[in-house]
């Protein structure tokens, strides 16, 4: 290893009062509720059109419909997250999830309508149609909505193509980060006395994904580094309906394609869940993977069909996106059911956060896909993702506001800081490792497990996990990959200790449920 100090230019362009690393919906929802007496930097991985967010097709649930409730909103959150849900979390997110919701409408979020009424949909999980929607651009018309109102604030500076690496500590509270340009030459550092990581999920561990390139956990990662805590790393929800073909990031096609009728069928035609559950196709996302896991190993099956030829051209225009990407792509679901597949779509654990998004590191919170509230429980109710950035954003927010620490850092002399790198592994070589990485994830952790299968993957990641632990890369190929293994140990360990099967955690060697011994949630904290 080599170990070098860091040689920093301090000036007054250095401090802030807030630093948010991520420019999807958390992050801009944590800097749209800040007041803007603050001074705030917001950095990100490459830009908002390259987030998790910016993706999201489906929308945002919000029981804003004179026949639905926050109650009942709450009774599918919690089944759907098969038992592991924390109920003050879902009870706070439901029910302030209108407050925010009205919010972004009145911020001029476009979501449909029918006259003067929400065109609803329904999707996975959900008993009742409460999904607003913008077609299946969503999370792009709330993303672009809030960029578009922040960059009129005097109080915020956007950097992006910003590489997050590590955290600033001083006496074990954060202080500020580190990270680098594009080049990723000379370290650049920012201080401020509350990070908010907000750098989404890290589905790229896996082959075959949904998630952005970016997604690769740089912010639990480097939260983990740093002595905060994680949970609930086994549980990683597979999205049922997935193009399958050969690009990357895999084409995802909404669930309010089911929502609006389509049916998933076997690749001889059958109905998929006709007889499996009460909700049939609209049956919770763990629930469909399970039976198409089950067929899979039974039949033989390497892809499923999603059939929407009945659509109408009303049906098809709620769709506008996937059906313009699907043609693009040599696929007429006019004439053809279109082949499908389970992919890694959604991490639902990360940092540990408390009420407040506060992690167990003082001044350090995290918000959204890299922050587990305890929402999810061990499946992810469909279109909550967007719900909860929203309502943890004004949470964080307020929490810094209620309580302002004073920075760790003055001047040049307090801080002593040390960059570690690595001489092992370069650009070319981690990302040949990456690649190996991926396929050991997809067959031993993917979304059939067994005890054997895990293990192997855990000798394979105990010796990279040490180096990861230790180390951040001399490129951005090696810290990515150092980020996904350290990351995918904990995948594989949690997964190994939890014997039994639950929500999108599927055991083949325990195939039930043990609410004696496993309702419980995981955590871990870097061993000092």
């Amino acid at each position: 290893m080599l170990f070098g100090a860091m040689s920093i230019d301090f000036n007054e362009k250095s401090y802030f009062d807030v630093i948010i690393i991520g420019e999807g919906i958390a992050g801009l929802a944590t800097a749209y509720y800040l007041p803007e007496s603050l001074k705030v930097l917001v950095v990100s991985k490459a830009t908002s059109e390259a987030s998790s967010s910016w993706l999201a097709q489906g929308g945002v649930a919000a029981s804003i419909s004179k026949y639905d409730s926050p109650e009942r909103h709450l009774e599918d959150t919690i089944f759907a997250g098969d038992g592991l849900c924390d109920p003050d979390v879902a009870r706070i997110v439901v029910n302030e999830g209108r407050e925010r919701i009205v919010e972004m409408i009145q911020l001029g979020v476009p979501f449909e309508r029918i006259d003067d009424e929400f065109d609803l949909a329904r999707e996975g999980g959900h008993s009742i149609a409460r999904i607003l929607h913008y077609g299946d651009q969503t999370g792009q018309a709330i993303v672009s909505t809030l960029r578009n109102h922040l960059s009129n604030r005097d109080n915020l500076i956007f950097i992006e193509n910003f590489f997050f690496e590590q955290l600033v500590m001083v006496d074990g509270e954060v202080a500020g980060i580190v990270g680098y340009t594009k080049k990723f030459n000379e370290p650049v550092l920012f201080l401020a006395p509350a990070v908010v990581v907000a750098t989404g999920g890290a589905s790229q561990m896996f082959e075959h994904t949904t998630n952005p390139l970016t997604a690769t956990g740089d912010g639990i990662a480097a939260g983990f580094r740093a002595g905060a805590s994680i949970a609930d790393m086994e549980f990683v929800q597979f999205h049922p309906t997935v193009l399958k073909d050969e690009r990357t990031p895999m084409l995802l096609i909404t669930e309010a394609a089911r929502g609006h009728g389509a049916r998933l069928l076997t690749p001889e035609g059958e109905l998929l869940m006709e007889g499996y559950h009460s909700f049939k196709d609209l049956a919770p996302r763990f629930v469909v993977v399970r039976r198409m896991a089950e067929l899979m190993l039974k039949n033989g099956y390497e892809y499923f069909l999603l059939d929407m030829r009945h659509f109408s051209p009303e049906d098809f225009a709620h769709i506008r996106f996937v059906y313009s990407e699907l043609k693009k792509r040599g696929f007429d679901p006019e004439k053809e059911p279109v082949p499908v597949v389970p992919a890694a779509h959604y991490f639902i654990g990360g940092l540990k956060v408390d009420l407040s998004g506060k992690t167990t590191v003082p001044g350090l919170y995290a918000c959204g896909e890299a922050s587990c509230t305890g929402l999810h429980g061990a499946n992810r109710l469909a279109s909550n993702s967007l719900l909860e950035g929203l309502v943890f954003g004004k949470r964080i927010a307020e929490s810094i506001v209620s309580q302002p620490r004073q920075p760790g850092v003055r001047d040049e002399n307090e801080l002593q800081l040390t960059v570690r790198r690595s001489s092992g592994v370069h650009g070319k070589q981690a990302s040949t490792k990456l690649r190996r990485l991926k396929r050991l994830m997809d067959e031993k952790a993917g979304i059939i497990r067994y005890e054997e299968g895990l293990k192997e993957a855990l000798e394979c990641l105990e010796e990279v996990y040490l180096e990861a632990l230790e180390n951040s890369g001399n490129s951005r190929e090696q810290a990515e990959y150092y980020n996904l293994a350290l990351l995918s140990y904990w995948v594989v360990r949690m997964a190994l200790n939890r014997r039994e099967s639950r929500g999108v955690h599927l055991r083949l060697d325990y195939p039930e449920k043990d609410d004696e011994n496993f309702k419980i949630r995981q955590e871990a904290r870097r061993e000092k």
